[in-house]
């Protein structure tokens, strides 16, 4: 198997039509082997049996998953454990692929041994032309609009943006093993919450692993995007989402040392505070409540996001496992005895390598049964749901 598909939806009975139809529109050729899974992330409507039912009308490959734990990494998780195909690609419930997709991912990842994670291009459908606003160039973004110009580009953040989840390809064994061996700190979406971030952590933990990062054009599909999705008070509530993200994100990618618990605790009041004289100003001013009260609520979100790390401190866990994954194996029969009366051993710091740590792949001809990580948080350190 060469492919595998996996399609993490939640409640999406009424788009199911069309993501299916443009899978079935695949011009592979007949020597690529791919299969689409259906992950069912325990949906209180009919998404399974729509699914189930489109299977069978346009002949398509797919295997429904149930994961009862919302969430969109605990389905991207359940996703990678049950893959078969030698690489995995993520598929939101409201993309569009074009029919080179199956081809395009295959084709790039053998050219590039070394892609961890790859993302490609991914332009706007709206339900409602007349509901787009003037500046949607400025919040495109936001939105998992992604456009980085007609060449491949080898991805460095922080000076490029991380692929998003909607298109995000690798090899299945890098995605399963930072998905099930890792401790992931963000459950992105939840239901019908905005949180997110759980897609960057991947990307950033590949980069980790001595991954590269990828975005190519070949990789082209469209996001549906409803006129919901355009109302300032749905972008405003995607922002703080993203915010509260920020200090673990930043963390990952270089962008700010690891801190002690006392420190982000201090950082959490601080943002606070600026919540507080935002609020203050917005009673004082009325004129200019609208940019006061975001000022505030953007404060009050960052102070949750270090409030986060200062509560469960994921960063032990994180890089004991790190350290876990790239610890070389070490022949204790080469280990020089330096004396008689000092019968120490010696042990020479290992250069990095130059090709990417092997992970273990775990494939096998039947989808192994769902897995609990083997790194358990204990319950006071379990992800903040946010």
């Amino acid at each position: 198997m060469d492919l595998s598909i996996a399609i993490c939806a939640y409640n999406a009975e009424r788009r199911l039509k069309r993501v299916f139809e443009a899978l079935a529109r695949q011009d592979a050729p007949a020597s690529i082997e791919w299969e689409v899974l259906l992950v069912d992330n325990a949906s209180s409507d009919h998404t399974a049996s729509t699914a189930r039912d489109l299977a069978k009308s346009l002949s398509l490959p797919v295997r429904i998953l149930h994961e009862t734990e919302q969430g969109l990494t605990n389905a991207r998780r359940c996703g990678a454990m049950h893959a078969m195909g030698e690489y995995l690609s993520f598929v939101d419930d409201d993309n569009i692929v074009e029919p080179t997709w199956v081809q395009s991912c295959v084709e790039f990842l053998r050219q590039h041994p070394r892609a961890g994670v790859v993302g490609g291009k991914i332009y706007p459908e709206f339900e409602d032309p007349a509901s787009v606003p003037a500046n949607f160039e400025e919040m495109a973004p936001l939105l998992a609009i992604r456009d980085s110009g007609p060449c491949d580009i080898q991805l460095h953040p922080p000076e490029h943006d991380a692929p998003c989840g909607a298109s995000l390809t690798g090899p299945t064994h890098l995605l399963r093993t930072i998905l099930t061996r890792l401790p992931c700190f963000l459950t992105d979406r939840v239901g019908n919450s905005l949180s997110s971030g759980g897609d960057t952590e991947l990307a950033f933990l590949a980069l980790r692993l001595g991954y590269e990062a990828w975005y190519t054009p070949s990789l082209r599909l469209a996001h549906v995007i409803p006129a919901l999705r355009l109302t300032p008070d749905y972008l405003h509530r995607l922002w703080l989402g993203i915010i509260e993200t920020r200090a673990w994100l930043d963390y990952l990618c270089g962008l700010e040392p690891r801190y002690s618990r006392g420190h982000y605790f201090v950082k959490c009041l601080r943002e606070y505070a600026r919540a507080l004289k935002f609020d203050v100003l917005t009673w004082l001013r009325p004129e200019q409540e609208r940019p006061h009260r975001a000022w505030a609520d953007e404060s009050a979100a960052l102070a949750r996001s270090y409030w986060a790390l200062a509560r469960h401190y994921p960063h032990t866990r994180m890089e004991a496992a790190l350290r876990d994954l790239l610890a070389p194996a070490i022949d204790d029969t080469s280990l020089s005895v330096q004396s008689e009366s000092a019968p120490t051993r010696s042990r020479a710091r290992p250069n990095p390598p130059e090709t990417p740590a092997p992970l273990p792949d775990h494939r096998s001809e039947t989808p192994p049964p769902p897995v609990v990580p083997p790194y358990p948080m204990p319950a006071e350190e379990a992800p903040a749901r946010w």
